[in-house]
């Protein structure tokens, strides 16, 4: 799954590729891992978009590289969860504690 992720991922494909339903799927994952299937998506492409935008991607190629299909939808997705904007993230003006509280700061301060 991990080397699908930037594929616009279904949970009806995943139980019939198994042959088994959704909610047997979605429980069992659960199960095995404490959070549900959508989650670890959104997570696993969250991370791949950090590192994208790390490394210089644009903002609209990272969201078309982790199979957003929608660019406001994936800044909107991106701040709620990360804590600030993709753009922000890629200029690299961040501190993070946890993926749940982003602080901002500036460091040009720090190399006059």
């Amino acid at each position: 799954m991990d080397s699908h992720i930037n594929e616009d991922l279904k949970i009806s494909k995943l139980a019939q590729a198994y042959s088994y339903t959704e909610n047997y799927i979605c429980s069992q994952f659960v199960r095995q891992t404490g959070i549900t299937l959508k989650q670890y998506i959104l997570t696993k492409k969250l991370t791949l978009a950090k590192q994208f935008l790390e490394n210089g991607l644009s903002v609209t190629e990272t969201a078309e590289a982790c199979g957003f299909n929608d660019y406001t939808n994936f800044i909107r997705t991106f701040k709620n969860h990360v804590g600030c904007s993709p753009a922000k993230w890629r200029k690299g003006y961040y501190i993070c504690s946890n993926l749940a509280e982003c602080h901002i700061q500036d460091f040009s301060s720090f190399t006059k």
